[in-house]
């Protein structure tokens, strides 16, 4: 196959070097992305100056798999000495690496004359990372905005001339292609993916990539999770998975957050460590994976640190908790005396414990160092049954409270 393509591509006078590894099929793809970051290593100053192995480190080490690198620069030198740094980085670390643009001047004024700069952008591009693994991928636009974003019939003409543009020097790389209205997987059924795309496609929408509001009109309200907000998360999932069956294309979710990190960061950090729990119990249901947005809200990547003020969320979204604790498995019969009563804890002694609660999907929640002799459930957390594990002394056991 290899061959045939290296024959074609000789004939038709483009360049020829393809990546040394094998085509990887839509489907294994989207197995391996896993839950990741959207992380601005390409957009912004001075996180492109603040950039480090250390954080692709850091990510590998909490189970992160994907880096969904965004960026808006021009396709020259300076983008390339920038980039190829970052992916060859994450590819070298085991990090899916996932290329979005923002689309340029295209989104606001969708003139012909910007939309050729768009495709010609992505011509270059996607000639200089031929020959790259096919772990690499091509989001062609990190989520549709303003004037383009209304009108998918422009959009899929925007797709029809992008394509031929990267297929001339990827034929076999993933390409992802995103619907209108910001990424809204409900007008999925409305985007037409071009035949010259070929097989080696995926679909990426988003929803909440500010954060939940507690705006009771708003189609992202979040407060305690009520089955009408549940609702709203596993209507747009619906949408997402009814497309992707009809039409044998896999999705991915390019952007999440647990808080309005860019509208004040108001969002009580129980509220967020409830929110994220539901999203990533019900998205790694679904199988979808997805990204955070962004990873600067978790890392410190002037110190190269995780932000202690995030672990608790960052304990519920990780990779290491996609898989459920089982409490069950690590109880002892050395349990410490203390009376559970509503949603409080009273020990009979004081001492220095750690207090972690579970969501019934076995993810934890919540990680609390305590020093006294009690302890309760933070105010702001839905109502419902939780599994506690209390640490002291080499004890361990978990009990049920309903609060």
């Amino acid at each position: 196959m290899k061959k045939q393509l290296l024959t074609l591509l000789t004939l038709a006078g483009i360049a020829t070097a393809l990546p040394k590894d094998s085509p990887i099929e839509p489907w294994d793809y989207q197995k391996q992305l896993g839950h990741g970051f959207d992380v601005a290593w390409a957009e912004f100053k001075v996180k492109i100056e603040g950039y480090g192995l250390d954080e692709i480190s850091a990510m590998k080490a909490r189970g992160f798999k994907t880096a969904r690198i965004r960026t808006n620069l021009p396709a020259d030198q300076v983008l390339f000495d920038i980039l190829d740094v970052r992916i060859k980085d994450c590819l070298d670390s085991g990090i899916v690496p996932i290329l979005a643009y923002q689309g340029g001047p295209m989104e606001a004024d969708p003139s012909e004359a910007n939309q050729v700069l768009a495709v010609e952008w992505w011509r270059t591009v996607a000639s200089h990372y031929a020959d790259y693994s096919h772990r690499l991928a091509f989001n062609v636009v990190v989520e549709w905005t303003d004037l383009m974003s209304k009108d998918a019939n422009l959009i899929n003409s925007f797709y029809e001339k992008v394509t031929p543009a990267i297929r001339e020097s990827n034929p076999t790389r993933i390409t992802i292609y995103s619907p209108k209205r910001i990424s809204n997987p409900e007008y999925l059924n409305e985007m037409v993916i071009p035949s010259s795309a070929g097989n080696y496609v995926m679909a990426e929408w988003h929803f909440y990539a500010a954060g939940p509001s507690e705006d009771p009109t708003s189609p992202k309200y979040w407060t305690t999770g009520t089955p009408e907000q549940k609702k709203l998360i596993t209507d747009k999932i619906k949408f997402a998975t009814d497309w992707s069956a009809k039409t044998n294309t896999p999705t991915w979710v390019g952007a999440w957050m647990a808080g309005n990190y860019n509208k004040g960061n108001s969002t009580l950090m129980a509220t967020q460590i409830q929110f994220a729990d539901y999203m990533v119990s019900v998205l790694d249901e679904a199988n979808i994976p997805w990204c955070i947005n962004t990873i600067d809200k978790f890392y410190d990547y002037e110190q190269n640190i995780w932000i202690d003020s995030m672990q608790t969320l960052r304990d519920t979204i990780d990779g290491i908790s996609g898989d459920p604790v089982s409490i069950a498995s690590q109880k002892s019969s050395n349990r410490p005396e203390c009376i559970v009563t509503g949603n409080s804890i009273q020990f009979e002694q004081e001492g220095i414990r750690t207090i972690e609660l579970f969501g019934l999907n076995g993810r934890k929640i919540l990680s609390q160092e305590i020093s006294g002799s009690s302890f309760e459930i933070p105010a702001g957390m839905v109502k419902g049954v939780f599994t506690v594990r209390i640490s002291g002394t080499g004890a361990v056991f978990s009990t049920k409270i309903a609060r």
